[in-house]
This record gives C-alpha cells, sequence and structure tokens, in this order.
C-alpha cells in the first residue's frame, strides 16, 4: 500500500514539474525519509487563467434610419466592403409620395414668390412717377396761386401799356391810310377793292386796340376773387393726388412684408423638403467603415423599424468588422481583479488553432462588476461569483482567427526569468518559510525567503541553491505530554509520562 501511494506522488510531482524536478530515493531502507526532490533554476510566472471570447476590436451593426423593406442586399456574410460602399436599399413609397407632394408644395410658393416680386416691381415704378407728377404739379399749382394773390407785375403792366400805344399807333396810321384811299377814289386814282382793303386794316387794329387796352384794364384791376379760387382749387387737388401718390408708396411696404411671408413659407417649406430628402436618401445604406461582413441579419423582402426613430434600439442589417485587430472578451473574478491592471501581458491559445501561441495586453477593464455574469455563476445555495468583464488586444493575430472562437488567456501578473523554485509542497512555516535540506547528515530545517508562488511551484530568493535537494510532505514526530490525574476529591496527585 505505501509503495503504490510513493509512485502516485512520484507521478503527481513528474506531471506538475513540468521543468524536470526529479524524485530523489534514500539510500538504504529508512522507510521515514520522505520523497526527494531537486531545486531548478528557470522561467516562472504567476498568472491568472481565464477562458474568454475572440471579438473584433472595432465593429459596427448597421441599422437604417428608416423603416422600410428590403428592396435589395447588396453584401453577404463573409464580404469585404469599404467605407461608403452601398450595404442594401429600402422600399420606402411613402416617403417618395412625401417627396413630390412637398416639391409641388415647394415650386407654388416660389411661383407665388415670383409673382409678388413682378407686382411690386411694377407697382414701385408706376408709384414712383404718380408721386413725381404729384409733386411737380403740387408745386406748379402753388405757384400759380402766388401769382394770383400777388396780382400782376409792373413789367406786365408797362408791357401792356406799351402794346396799347403800339395799338393806338398803328389804329391812327390806318385811319390816315384809309382816308387817303377814299380821297384818291373819288378822284379816280384808285380801285373801290383797295378803299376796302384799307377800311379792313383800320378794323383790325382798332380791334387790336381794344384787346390791348382790355388787357391793360384787366392788370389794373388786379386779380379777381373767382381766380383766387381756381388757383386755390388747384393746390388742393395737387395735394390730394401727392397723398394719394404716398399711400400708394405706403403700400409697397406691404407688399415687401407680403413677399417675406411668401419667402419664410417657401424655406419652411424647402427644409421640410431637405428632412424628406434625407429620409429618402437613408433608405439607402452605406458601409460607415471598411472591414468584413460577419453577419447579415436581414434578407430581402424583410421588414426593418427604425434605428433611431423607435422606442427599440432598431434592427441590425449587417455587422462589420475590422479583422486586422482582435480582442479577446474575459470575466475575472473579483479576487483576480485586484491583480490586474491595463497593461498587464497576456499569453493566448485559441482551442481552433492548436499549438499556436498569442500574445496581448489588457486593453479596458471595466469599472464594476456584471450582476448577470453573477447571477450566472450562482449555484442553489452558495453566493454568486462577483465577475469583472476585462479586455485583452491581441498585439499579433492572424487571418485564421474568427470571431467567436474560444481563448485560453493567461495573465502574467509577475514574472521571473531566471529563479529558483521548488514545489509548492516542499515549502512549509509562516510567517517564517522553511523547507526540509537533505544534507550529508539527514535532513534539516532550512530557513528560505520566497517570492513568486503560482499554483505549483514557489520561487526561493535565498537560502538555497540550484541542485539542492528538499523533501516534500514530511512528518516530523511530536512528543506529547500525558498528564495523569490520581486521588479523591479532597487532593490529586499528578504524574507526566512521555508518549508519542
Amino acid at each position: 500500500m505505501k509503495r503504490k501511494k510513493w509512485l502516485l506522488l512520484a507521478v503527481l510531482v513528474v506531471a506538475l514539474g513540468g521543468g524536470g524536478f526529479g524524485l530523489v530515493r534514500s539510500r538504504g531502507n529508512n522507510k521515514d525519509i520522505p520523497p526527494l526532490v531537486t531545486v531548478r533554476e528557470g522561467p516562472l510566472a504567476l498568472k491568472v487563467s481565464e477562458t474568454g471570447t475572440v471579438q473584433p476590436l472595432l465593429q459596427v451593426e448597421v441599422k437604417s434610419k428608416v423603416g422600410g423593406r428590403i428592396k435589395r442586399m447588396y453584401v453577404d456574410e463573409g464580404d469585404w466592403v469599404k467605407a461608403g460602399q452601398i450595404v442594401a436599399e429600402l422600399e420606402v413609397p411613402e416617403i417618395e409620395r412625401q417627396a413630390d407632394q412637398t416639391r409641388a408644395q415647394l415650386d407654388a410658393a416660389r411661383a407665388r414668390v415670383n409673382e409678388e416680386r413682378a407686382a411690386l416691381t411694377l407697382a414701385e415704378g408706376q408709384t414712383a412717377a404718380e408721386l413725381d407728377q404729384a409733386k411737380a404739379a403740387l408745386a406748379g399749382a402753388q405757384a400759380r396761386l402766388e401769382q394770383v394773390r400777388a396780382g400782376p407785375r409792373q413789367q406786365e403792366i408797362a408791357r401792356a401799356k406799351a402794346a396799347v400805344g403800339e395799338a393806338q399807333v398803328r389804329v391812327a396810321d390806318a385811319r390816315r391810310t384809309l382816308e387817303r384811299k377814299r380821297d384818291l377814289l373819288a378822284k379816280g386814282f384808285v380801285s373801290q377793292q383797295e378803299v376796302d382793303a384799307a377800311q379792313t386794316e383800320n378794323d383790325v387794329t382798332k380791334q387790336a386796340l381794344d384787346q390791348a387796352q382790355e388787357s391793360l384794364n384787366l392788370l389794373l384791376a388786379g386779380s379777381r376773387p373767382e381766380e383766387v379760387r381756381a388757383a386755390e382749387q388747384e393746390v388742393a387737388r395737387s395735394r390730394a393726388l401727392l397723398g394719394v401718390a404716398n399711400a400708394n408708396l405706403q403700400q409697397m411696404a406691404l407688399r415687401k412684408a407680403t413677399i417675406a411671408q411668401a419667402l419664410a413659407a417657401a424655406r419652411q417649406i424647402e427644409k421640410v423638403l431637405e428632412e424628406v430628402e434625407t429620409r429618402l436618401h437613408d433608405a439607402v445604406i452605406f458601409a460607415p467603415r471598411s472591414g468584413k461582413v460577419i453577419r447579415r441579419s436581414i434578407r430581402e423582402g424583410e421588414l426593418i423599424t427604425s434605428g433611431v426613430a423607435t422606442f427599440t434600439a432598431g434592427m441590425p442589417i449587417v455587422t462589420i468588422a475590422d479583422l486586422s485587430k482582435m480582442l479577446v472578451k474575459v470575466n475575472l473574478n473579483e479576487v483576480d481583479i485586484a491583480r490586474v491592471h491595463l497593461g498587464t501581458t497576456a499569453e493566448i491559445t485559441l482551442d481552433a488553432l492548436h499549438g499556436r501561441k498569442f500574445h496581448g495586453r489588457v486593453s479596458k477593464i471595466a469599472p464594476s462588476s456584471t450582476e448577470g455574469l453573477a447571477a450566472v455563476d450562482q449555484a442553489p445555495g452558495r453566493q454568486a461569483i462577483v465577475r469583472f468583464p476585462v479586455e485583452v488586444e491581441i498585439s499579433d493575430p492572424c487571418p485564421e482567427m474568427r470571431p467567436g472562437m474560444t481563448a485560453n488567456i493567461d495573465l502574467i501578473i509577475e514574472r521571473a526569468d531566471r529563479a529558483l523554485y521548488v514545489p509548492n509542497d516542499a515549502v512549509h512555516g509562516s510567517p517564517q518559510r522553511q523547507v526540509w535540506l537533505m544534507t550529508s547528515e539527514g535532513l534539516r530545517e532550512q530557513p528560505v525567503e520566497t517570492g513568486i508562488a503560482n499554483e505549483t511551484y514557489t520561487q526561493i530568493k535565498s537560502g538555497l541553491k540550484a541542485g539542492d535537494k528538499v523533501a516534500l510532505h514530511i512528518k516530523v514526530a511530536v512528543k506529547r505530554r500525558v498528564v495523569e490525574m490520581q486521588g479523591g476529591s479532597a487532593g490529586r496527585h499528578i504524574s507526566e509520562r512521555a508518549g508519542r
């Protein structure tokens, strides 16, 4: 039975040693000497091991801003796409009809603005001409009224008197000519026709004299009341026309306000049209970034909801990932999370890629635990294991990596490249750590200073050297004191004897 036990220990130590720890059997037949192991030198690391999932460092779910039916899909799973490439196209007849109606409304609004502007330009020209005419007419009427009220000027009277004098001279000359013609007619020297002509000239000069005298008399008499009233009425009429012209000018401001309202209405319709055309443009789905389509969630003919206009997050169409940068997502329990920090190095192996080791660093540590993960780890009657999501970015990914692969990750908490180490079972004692060292005189306790300790080995910083032999699972005989009680109740005799 004891032989089988020794063999089992030997197999266990060899399996755990990995670095070549060998058992050293004591010489002779001393059955109390335990198995011995050799102190080795080599790299030693303290690791936190966990299983996670490979994920792309950058991936996006492509969703639609509008709801509708998928008219056409342009990509499929496994396709490489570039940023701006068309991914899918939706059927949105309601938005198209709304766009047509809005365009028609905008055309009508713009036509109204053009009509109002043309009418304003015509009215401004007419009103300006009417205003100028009214101002000129008023100025002339006021000048005429002032002239009428002031009466004739001395220059006018002098000219009228001169005209009367000239008319009198012509009358006297015409009378003398007529008398001479009559005398000649009586003597037979002229004809009756010449006499008649002289008579006509005499009558004309008299009439001209009468008119000149009448004009002079009017000037000397001054302006008549009816002339003043007529001039005043003309001024009033001119002022009324000017008021109408000014009123028409005020109407131009109202016309401009109407045009401003029409422009505002047109701009509002333009904004509505921009929104509708944006929604129409959103019916064509473009790739937001370059990468590989790792998942297609929708097929042609299916209905999807908007990703921005609903209470839900919307339906993803495809998922695009940048597979040139990969990471591993793991969930560490609260015992290990305190020893991990940003930048902690990691060694990664994948179940799907046997024999290959990858490297990485911790790039993200969740600031709080995930309650959902704790609930999963909670067994009936036991307290839930609190876990924290951690992301490890892979520094040397390969094309064979695929999202979702299982990854075994070792986070290197502490490492010593050249360390003396022994199995954990060879070290005992607290706080002073010791080992059982095999010497030429047999086993003796040797104080040691320990360093890194993982699940298998403990680093020895001082107290041992490479090649020393130390014992595993040593049992030391302990002396016990046996106390025997003798005597009655009145008195007792105490004696001791040694026992094993």
